[in-house]
C-alpha cells in the first residue's frame, strides 16, 4: 500500500549521499518514512515510485526538491511505467508532484561514434519547468564519447542538466 511505498524514498545530500540518520527524524505511524531536518543543508529527495513520491508531498509538502527517477521497464523498480513518463504527457503529469525528473544519462544523450546526440527529453522537461538531475554518472562505465566522469558530467551541463548523481563526487569537482 501507499505506507510501505514511503519506505523507497532515497533522501540524498547535495553531495549525492544518503542523509546521516542523526538528521532523519523517523515518524513511527509511518513505516519507512521520513522527515528532513538537515538545517541549511540543500536536501533532494528521489524515488522511482510515483505513488510514493505523491503521497511524501501530500503528506509533508516539502520545500526541497523531490525528483521523479525514471529507469526502465525492465529494471521492475516500480509499477510505473517509465517509457510513457518519459513522454510529454507523462512529463506534464510528473510536473503535478515533483519539481523535477532523474532519468537515467542515456535517456538524456545518446553516442553517435565517438559523439554524442542529445534526446528531446531535456528540452521538454525544460520546457515544463523540471529540473533535471541524473544518474548515476561512473568512471567505471563511461560512454564512448568521453574519458571521464567530470567530461560526462560537463557535456550534460552544458545541455541543460541541473544536477547529476554519481559515485564519484570527488571526480566532478
Amino acid at each position: 500500500g501507499q505506507v510501505e511505498s514511503l519506505s523507497k524514498i532515497h533522501i540524498l545530500n547535495n553531495q549525492g549521499r544518503r542523509i546521516p540518520i542523526a538528521k532523519v527524524v523517523d515518524f513511527k505511524e509511518i513505516p519507512g518514512a521520513f522527515v528532513i531536518t538537515s538545517g541549511k543543508k540543500k536536501v533532494i529527495v528521489q524515488c522511482f515510485d510515483s505513488v510514493a513520491l505523491k503521497e511524501f508531498k501530500r503528506r509533508y509538502n516539502p520545500k526541497f526538491p523531490l525528483i521523479q527517477l525514471i529507469g526502465d521497464n525492465s529494471w521492475k523498480e516500480s509499477p510505473d511505467d517509465f517509457k510513457k513518463m518519459l513522454t510529454i504527457k507523462g512529463l506534464k503529469e510528473v510536473k503535478k508532484y515533483a519539481d523535477g525528473i532523474g532519468p537515467w544519462f542515456p535517456q538524456l544523450i545518446k553516442p553517435v561514434g565517438r559523439s554524442y546526440k542529445m534526446t528531446p527529453l531535456a528540452k521538454i522537461a525544460k520546457g515544463l519547468g523540471l529540473k533535471i538531475h541524473t544518474y548515476t554518472l561512473r568512471d567505471d562505465s563511461l560512454p564512448p564519447y568521453v574519458d571521464t566522469v567530470k567530461g560526462l558530467a560537463n557535456i550534460l551541463s552544458r545541455e541543460g542538466v541541473d544536477g547529476v548523481f554519481t559515485d564519484f563526487p570527488d571526480r566532478i569537482r
